[in-house]
């Protein structure tokens, strides 16, 4: 179960009351809910409209991950 179907089946909400309250179609909603791995645009989407966190909406690009900060050569050398 994905993040948007867990945040649709934790409100009881139905796919038809999701889409009205997302402005998008019932088969759009439906399509995602049920998706391994929801499009990044709407991951987006969801992110803001609804709060759910990109790093569960998307875990394959917004993971534990944290990128490496570069070193400064010259403060290294000094």
């Amino acid at each position: 179960m994905n993040a948007l179907e867990k945040y649709r089946i934790d409100r009881c909400l139905t796919y038809d009351e999701l889409a009205l309250e997302l402005s998008k179609s019932k088969a759009s909603v439906w399509r995602h809910c049920l998706a391994d791995a929801i499009p990044g645009d709407a991951a987006m989407e969801y992110n803001k409209r609804l709060g759910i966190p990109l790093e569960s909406l998307r875990p394959d690009i917004y993971g534990d991950k944290q990128p490496e900060q570069k070193k400064d050569t010259k403060d290294a050398a000094a």
